[in-house]
């Protein structure tokens, strides 16, 4: 149950970098004609940011790609693995106890 709420976790945060980063980027040299629903103020801080970290827009999307493809490759992987450990056996496959042992090696001999 823990591998399928920790693949659950990484999933609902790496999905969303994974897919800003595929996304194409957008070039909008005229602010004023942008329809993003952030304000100018908080555009001009992102820029500042990424540019405090990062040496070029581009080196920031292949960040996000690469974190982004990391958290939901593992998020993945643990989910389904977290998956497995819910499945219930079939009676086909399910251990025997000794009693059933027992009574199916007197009906056979």
């Amino acid at each position: 149950m823990m591998a399928f709420a920790l693949g659950f976790y990484l999933l609902l945060h790496g999905l969303p970098l994974f897919l800003v980063a595929l996304a194409p980027p957008t070039r909008h040299h005229d602010e004023s004609s942008s329809t993003s629903r952030f304000s100018a103020k908080e555009r001009a801080k992102l820029k500042r940011t990424v540019a405090q970290h990062f040496s070029s827009p581009e080196q920031f999307r292949v960040f996000l790609l690469v974190v982004g493809g990391g958290l939901t490759g593992l998020g993945a992987v643990f989910y389904f693995w977290g998956l497995s450990f819910t499945k219930k056996p079939d009676a086909a496959t399910a251990p025997k106890d000794s009693a059933t042992l027992d009574i199916e090696a007197k009906a056979l001999g």
